[in-house]
């Protein structure tokens, strides 16, 4: 799939769902499982899920090539004595290292195992309040197909163009003022896809569908972060400019209104991939250089 949305994505409507079936639980922590598909949760699937889905479970063996490779990133701009210091700390740590005893009971870590083998639901996070929520795969997989090909954001590409991406990703970078640390570690090193999922936003009537585009570790990650802080200053230095609900309060105070006067809120649905990109380009080449608008623009093929 082809998008012009390289951050959070869209909301959109979702019709009512066709088989619904709300049970809902809430652990020691408060955090709620809402259950929203024809499967029947039994207690012990409860009390797993009411953990949240950023609940980590222990590993049983530890990976070590997985913390070798995190290490020798993160050591990439020390000079050689620290580089060397590190491997030596690094390696009297991983001899005394044993995994962890197990943070999940045995008839917890078999319900978990049961809620994964399940192909008729699908388990996500609530966009907003942490809840964790069960869905009907099919009812999921509809939502998403109608997103899909009726938003007018994405097409269906004959074949993957992420070769051509990262070939472009670093003609960029390497024709940029960025010095010699900066290209290296913007330089694309993987041809990860970006992969589209959506949250539920069951706090709306009508139980919307918001869509996400993740990124992590496609061609132009780590150049989006990049010109993410180089832009994120810039975004207050406008009359329109607001940041929340609480700003907006400040900025209202202090008129005078009417008994007759009316607040009304707008939802705008679809917000990012709406935005018209030749003109969002052409607004950031006009208040940053053109090496790096560059980069901008490379972020939003």
């Amino acid at each position: 799939m082809d998008n012009n949305n390289k951050t959070n994505g869209p909301s959109m409507t979702a019709p009512p769902f066709s088989r619904t079936n709300t049970n809902t639980s809430h652990s020691s922590s408060n955090k709620k499982v809402v259950n929203i598909s024809p499967h029947e949760l039994i207690n012990d699937e409860i009390d797993v899920l009411s953990k949240g889905l950023g609940f980590s479970i222990y590993p049983k063996q530890i990976l070590f090539e997985n913390i070798i490779c995190g290490m020798e990133d993160s050591i990439q701009g020390l000079n050689d004595v620290d580089k060397e210091q590190s491997h030596h700390d690094f390696t009297l740590t991983m001899r005394k290292a044993k995994p962890p005893k197990s943070n999940l009971s045995n008839k917890l870590l078999l319900a978990l195992k049961n809620l994964i083998n399940n192909d008729n639901i699908i388990i996500l996070k609530v966009d907003k309040g942490g809840a964790t929520i069960i869905m009907d795969k099919e009812d999921y997989n509809l939502k998403m197909r109608d997103h899909l090909y009726s938003n007018g954001s994405y097409k269906k590409l004959q074949h993957n163009l992420i070769s051509r991406i990262i070939k472009e990703v670093k003609k960029s970078i390497n024709e940029s003022n960025l010095d010699d640390y900066l290209r290296k570690r913007l330089t694309p090193c993987s041809e990860i896809t970006p992969v589209i999922y959506g949250l539920l936003q069951i706090h709306k009537e009508g139980i919307l569908l918001r869509t996400i585009v993740n990124n992590i570790g496609s061609p132009t990650y780590m150049l989006v972060k990049h010109v993410a802080d180089i832009l994120i200053p810039l975004v207050g230095n406008i009359d329109s400019f607001m940041k929340d609900y609480k700003h907006f309060v400040d900025l209202i105070k202090d008129e005078k209104y009417e008994p007759t006067y009316l607040t009304v809120r707008f939802d705008v649905v679809s917000l990012f991939t709406k935005i018209p990109l030749n003109e969002a380009i052409e607004i950031v080449k006009g208040i940053i250089n053109s090496l790096t608008s560059k980069l901008v623009e490379i972020c939003l093929i």
